[in-house]
C-alpha cells in the first residue's frame, strides 16, 4: 500500500508543473544586491561626513551638531568610497 501510494505521488509530481525556482532565487539575489548597494552608499555617506565634515554653524542656521561639506567634495568622496566597497580613503 505504501509503495503504491509513493508511486502515485511520484507520478503526479512528474505531471504537475513545478515553479521556476531559478526566477525566485534570481529575484531574491537582485533585491539583496540592491539593498546592499543602498547600505554601502549610506555607510559611505555617513563615514565621509564624519571624516571630512566641519561644523555647519554658518550653513545650517546655527544648528550645532550638523556637518557640512561642499557638494563636489562630498559627491566625489562618496562615489570613491562606494567604488572601494565601503572604505573611505
Amino acid at each position: 500500500m505504501k509503495v503504491s501510494l509513493l508511486t502515485l505521488c511520484l507520478a503526479l509530481a512528474m505531471f504537475i508543473p513545478s515553479p521556476n525556482w531559478a526566477s525566485f532565487i534570481g529575484k531574491a539575489a537582485a533585491q539583496a544586491q540592491e539593498k546592499s548597494r543602498e547600505a554601502v552608499y549610506l555607510k559611505c555617506r555617513h563615514d565621509v561626513f564624519k571624516k571630512y565634515g566641519h561644523t555647519a554653524m554658518a550653513h545650517s542656521g546655527g544648528r550645532p551638531g550638523y556637518l557640512a561639506l561642499p557638494l563636489d567634495l562630498s559627491v566625489n568622496a562618496i562615489d570613491r568610497c562606494v567604488a572601494n566597497g565601503g572604505r573611505v580613503d
